[in-house]
């Protein structure tokens, strides 16, 4: 099963090292939980320059059972593509789409 942009993340600066969390409910029968998944931010989406470094998974967790997340780090200002491959508690597998903006905040 495949689903592109279910929900948007708020951006990220480029210098936040910062968990974004994706909940898998709303596609997976009831009762199933997520047993493992593997996040990918799939490599050369953007080119970058100095200051800006490629944005990079730095870890990956399950959280209360459909609730899967990534910590992330870096990136250079652009709408990255973030891959989930899930597998529920049946076996069955699912993949889905979202994507991350990292913006720049204006410091006051």
């Amino acid at each position: 099963m495949t689903t592109n942009e279910m929900k948007w993340w708020s951006a990220k600066d480029p210098r936040d090292r910062r968990w974004y969390w994706f909940d898998f409910a709303p596609m997976i029968p009831a009762g199933l939980t997520i047993t493992s998944c593997v996040t990918e931010i799939p490599a050369a989406q953007h080119e970058f320059a100095d200051p800006y470094v490629d944005l990079e998974k730095v870890d990956d967790a399950i959280i209360e059972g459909t609730v899967v997340g990534f910590l992330c780090t870096g990136g250079t200002p652009a709408q990255y593509n973030i891959h989930y491959h899930a597998i529920a508690s049946d076996g069955e597998e699912f993949d889905t789409d979202k994507t991350l903006e990292v913006k720049e905040r204006i410091n006051p």
